[in-house]
């Protein structure tokens, strides 16, 4: 199949404007004539603008704020703060770390500053006197965070909030929070990660959503080091945000089916899906499925199926810009060969919806999971490690559902791992190396030296 695809920004910047293409690409090159369903594949490609990981071209701007209400006394508190040690070596002179504590009030540890060598002595010191008391005052840490990096004049600008409890401090109703935290983040991203089993892990995604962030759920009982490398990596390489594509089909033509975890906007000429940020050297793709009967044949040759359009805001410049492409079909006597790239984005985008499902598991999903192996088989993808690495997943998940003990854990580890599957960036699960960029494999390679060169005991060491 032959298809069409027109590329042309709606604003030129006079900064340098992000090389994005778009496309629409089906399962089948050729098509036969006939009422069918089919699979597509709309895919934003960003170009890889870094060329040496090991100098960074572009620095970031990070406030943490850290948990330390009683509930974190202990290991979490221990675990958190190793890893935000290794953070803190991690960054360079070029980037901004501000630190808040948070408990009954926020406390502002160190104001956003520039990450040199003096500065890193004193923000390692801030981590050192962390003690463990009081409540969960969750909006007041936010928002001292958000307040922290505002004056920054980076537009790569990230907000990370570690909480191990629900509110219970300040303003507690996480609908007034979220209100809150919608209302003062202007540019800048945030993700969260909940710590522990006593999270509400509801609020938190919410709150990700909103900040076009990302929510993470720890354990509680290892340093998050997997998950503080993918955000940094992601910041590293940041191109685009509040990033959407808009689909509309033509005559004869219907949606019969979109992910369940995109967040979807019904439009007056279509619908609009909401997409992860883009990343330099990296590819945002959704796949859809979409139903076609004789009128759709007997469209000219040129006539568009599906008109698509991506939109997403350059942290380069601040500008919004619009790519548009379309999908024409090329019929032809016998559909051709699958194309692999699509069969594999559908996989794990299915993968990714078995697994926020599997604490709800009944025969249908049974079936349906049945149904995707089969799938994986007749496209040849039965050893494609993100593949294999979600039916692993899952797995594991239903084994652990059956462990009353693990109960509660495997519906917060579900509900996270499905978000980041589908969105190409499970940090838990043992399955990072399989989901990770590269730039955060190599700032994890660093982060998880670091980490363990921090918690050796200086006995073994003499």
């Amino acid at each position: 199949m032959h298809f069409s695809a027109i590329l042309h920004p709606a604003l030129m910047a006079p900064s340098p404007k992000p090389q994005v293409s778009f496309t629409l690409q089906a399962l089948y090159r050729t098509l036969d004539p006939k009422p069918q369903k089919l699979l597509v594949m709309a895919r934003a490609s960003a170009a890889a603008t870094i060329q040496d990981d090991a100098e960074p071209s572009s620095s970031v701007q990070l406030a943490v704020a850290v948990d330390i209400s009683g509930s974190m006394e202990g290991v979490k508190l221990r675990a958190a703060v190793s890893t935000l040690h290794a953070l803190i070596d991690e960054l360079g002179p070029n980037d901004s770390l501000g630190l808040i504590g948070f408990s009954n009030s926020s406390k502002v540890w160190l104001p956003s500053t520039p990450m040199t060598s003096a500065a890193k002595q004193i923000a390692h010191a801030c981590l050192d006197r962390a003690k463990a008391d009081g409540g969960t005052d969750l909006a007041g840490a936010i928002l001292s965070a958000l307040r922290v990096i505002e004056a920054s004049s980076e537009r790569r600008k990230h907000v990370i909030v570690l909480t191990d409890g629900q509110p219970t401090a300040g303003v507690c109703d996480p609908d007034r929070i979220v209100d809150l935290v919608k209302k003062a983040k202007k540019d800048v991203t945030a993700s969260f990660f909940g710590y522990g089993e006593d999270v509400n892990p509801d609020l938190l995604e919410r709150l990700a959503q909103v900040g076009s962030g990302r929510f993470h759920f720890v354990p509680g009982t290892e340093p998050p080091v997997e998950a503080f490398a993918a955000e940094l990596g992601q910041q590293r390489d940041l191109l685009g945000i509040d990033a959407s594509i808009s689909l509309t089909t033509g005559k004869g033509v219907k949606l019969c089916y979109l992910p369940s975890l995109a967040e979807v906007r019904k439009k007056k000429t279509g619908i609009r899906i909401s997409i992860p940020n883009l990343l330099a050297g990296d590819a945002r793709s959704v796949v859809f499925e979409i139903e076609v009967n004789e009128d759709a044949f007997a469209l000219s040759e040129t006539t568009p199926w599906v008109e698509a359009t991506l939109r997403y805001r350059s942290v380069l410049d601040a500008q919004e810009y619009v790519n548009d492409t379309h999908l024409v079909p090329v019929i032809a006597a016998e559909k051709s060969e699958p194309v692999v790239d699509v069969a594999r984005e559908f996989s794990v985008q299915r993968l990714a919806e078995l697994v926020g499902a599997v604490t709800r598991w009944d025969n249908k999903n049974e079936q349906e999971k049945a149904s995707l192996m089969d799938f994986v088989q007749r496209m040849g993808l039965q050893s494609d490690p993100q593949i294999m690495a979600g039916f692993d997943m899952l797995d594991r998940l239903q084994h652990d559902l059956a462990d009353a003990s693990k109960r509660r854990w495997t519906h917060l580890a579900s509900s996270a791992a499905s978000k980041g599957m589908y969105e190409r960036s499970v940090t838990g699960m043992g399955v990072a190396h399989v989901y990770s960029k590269p730039r955060a494999e190599s700032i994890l390679r660093r982060m998880f030296q670091m980490v363990k060169d921090d918690d050796k005991d200086p006995e073994d060491a003499n």
